[in-house]
């Protein structure tokens, strides 16, 4: 009887654990040519299916994943062909393949245009045409459920390529893929890449569409891609559909839809030369930290915080001011944020974070920013460092910390003149 209910349990906790797959995924080829198709998954449980394929002109390869495929990619490389025992694509090789094995051991190497899901049984899925990692083939999803959104990437970007961008080349000189500019070495800037949105730049807010070099080039010819990494903002990259027991889609992802190309050409593209970013040369935003010391006479619960910051980046620079209270044991009271902006060198003043005091190891961290004026209204990207920031904490008429350090009544307008301190 024991052994009976020892048994009972081990099975239920294993058809507990059990993953349900239950989601059909459709590849189709509609390409002139033979396509291989990759597929790689990020989290969850990786599909039972081969990671790469052979995808003849018309054909279709249908597989079940998990209701909780996390990350999953599906692509097509291009261009493959096994040399010297090797199986070798032009773009989308996701694998070293030895002995011509065309499964894929790692995701895609750019250029290539993804289909990307992230599924779930309640709540939604979220999907999405992916050209972060540049374009080689067209491609749509397609939704079992028709009330969902249908991503298309219908165009062919290949022959629109600038020079800089052109890779993938065929032995005629004919390129089969076009890079992203993050790709292609685009942005980089003294602390992070503005096309690649990292470093500084890994904020929807600090990495905008001004400093993506060539994002017209993708998502003129592909409106509802990703055109970069944090291109949901345009509102027309990141897709959802609602997803419940007994309701959830299916999805079909057809390359060349409508049998459209993806060869491209043995010239470089002009119409896109132009289309270079708008905002180069950000440098940066970044944070300065300060401690609040006990005051020396007086015992307070919280003051009034004050930022003075001075820009030189000429009279189209701005900076933009926000005063942030550190992790406890501060803690804001009633307005942890303030913000301001100043135009060419005058000083901004923001004021207003109230701030609780809990020992003398508080601090204050002000984050700044600068941006061009072009950029405030994109709120995308930056100029140059403010020339100096410095922080004033107001508990009372009579007592204030500059940088750090509390001034004696007697000594603050002695100092007022000199409140600046330099930002390293």
């Amino acid at each position: 009887m024991l052994f009976l209910e020892i048994a009972f349990q081990f099975t239920s906790l294993l058809m507990a654990s059990q993953v349900v797959f239950s989601r059909k995924i459709t590849v189709k080829n509609s390409c002139k040519t033979t396509v291989w198709p990759g597929m790689h998954t990020g989290g969850g449980t990786a599909p039972d299916h081969v990671t790469g394929w052979e995808a003849v002109p018309g054909s279709e390869e249908t597989f079940e994943v998990a209701d909780n495929w996390t990350a999953g990619r599906i692509w097509a490389r291009t261009g493959c062909v096994v040399q010297d025992g090797n199986f070798q694509c032009l773009t989308g090789q996701c694998g070293s393949g030895e002995g011509g094995d065309m499964t894929c051991m790692n995701t895609n190497t750019p250029p290539s245009t993804l289909a990307e899901f992230t599924l779930a049984t309640a709540g939604e899925d979220n999907y999405d045409i992916s050209l972060v990692d540049g374009f080689n083939v067209p491609l749509n999803i397609i939704l079992s459920k028709s009330d969902c959104p249908q991503p298309t990437c219908m165009g062919n970007i290949n022959p629109l390529c600038p020079p800089l961008l052109r890779t993938g080349l065929d032995s005629n000189g004919v390129n089969l893929g076009c890079l992203a500019a993050c790709n292609a070495g685009f942005g980089a800037e003294t602390y992070g890449n503005r096309a690649c949105c990292t470093g500084s730049y890994n904020d929807p807010i600090m990495c905008g569409i001004c400093g993506v070099d060539y994002y017209s080039l993708f998502k003129d010819n592909c409106n509802m891609s990703y055109a970069y990494a944090y291109d949901e903002k345009s509102e027309s990259a990141l897709w959802t559909c609602p997803s419940s027991p007994g309701s959830l889609s299916d999805y079909t992802i057809e390359f060349c839809p409508d049998g459209r190309d993806y060869v491209g050409s043995r010239f470089a593209g002009t119409e896109y030369l132009d289309a270079t970013a708008k905002c180069t040369s950000q440098a940066t935003s970044g944070p300065q930290t300060f401690s609040v010391p006990p005051s020396p006479s007086t015992t307070i619960a919280q003051g009034t915080l004050q930022v003075v910051a001075t820009v030189a980046t000429g009279l189209d620079g701005a900076a933009a001011i926000e005063i942030r209270p550190s992790p406890p044991p501060v803690s804001a009271a009633t307005s942890p944020n303030a913000a301001a902006a100043v135009t060419s060198s005058a000083p901004a003043v923001v004021s207003g974070a109230r701030l609780s005091l809990a020992s003398s190891a508080d601090q204050v961290v002000v984050v700044w920013e600068t941006k061009t004026s072009t950029a405030i209204k994109t709120a995308g990207c930056k100029a140059s460092a403010p020339a100096a920031v410095n922080l004033l904490l107001h508990p009372n008429e009579d007592e204030a910390v500059r940088g750090g350090q509390w001034l004696a009544p007697q000594k603050r307008a002695q100092k007022r003149s000199n409140r600046m301190t330099r930002v390293h």
